[in-house]
């Protein structure tokens, strides 16, 4: 099948971006949250882009998922400011749709008439050194995983009882 991006709307499509983009580019598929599990296209994908800041990202970065954002930068602190920095500069997080647009446009240039390639240019470009330690910065940060997860919910907690 020809390469092609899907749209999965918000839950609540507010701005009828649907009928709105549907009216430009009728050929674009778009997938309601209700037709499919969310599991499922994080799993099937072969890149995500997201167009704001939510726990979506947080799962693609912890599954370790291809993804690209586009979301405004300055309105995070200068503690977030320095995570997302090393994002921008691997190309995953973008402070304009049409940044991430270009870049996406360009990773997949060469390979619009087969997925094996799209899949493999997003894979060279996703598991490059620059990109994986950007995201694992990003983990570390906001999107930790870990087996032993109950020590580090309590280490957590107990950090923040020591504060009042």
């Amino acid at each position: 099948p020809p390469l092609r991006p899907i749209i999965r709307l918000h839950v609540h499509d507010t701005f009828s971006v649907a009928e709105k983009m549907k009216a430009c580019f009728p050929d674009v598929v778009f997938q309601n949250y209700r037709d499919i599990h969310i599991e499922q296209v994080l799993s099937g994908s072969i890149l995500l882009i997201l167009d704001h800041y939510s726990t979506t990202l947080h799962r693609t970065m912890a599954l370790n998922r291809p993804t690209i954002i586009y979301s405004d930068f300055h309105i995070f602190t200068d503690k977030a400011k320095e995570i997302i920095g090393p994002m921008r500069s691997a190309g995953i997080w973008h402070d304009s749709p049409e940044s991430a647009a270009a870049f996406y446009a360009n990773l997949v240039a060469t390979s619009s008439s087969s997925w094996d390639k799209a899949k493999t240019a997003v894979d060279d470009w996703w598991f490059s050194s620059e990109v994986q330690k950007a995201r694992e910065l990003f983990c570390d940060n906001y999107a930790m995983t870990s087996n032993d997860w109950g020590y580090h919910w309590k280490m957590a907690f107990d950090a923040l009882a020591d504060e009042f």
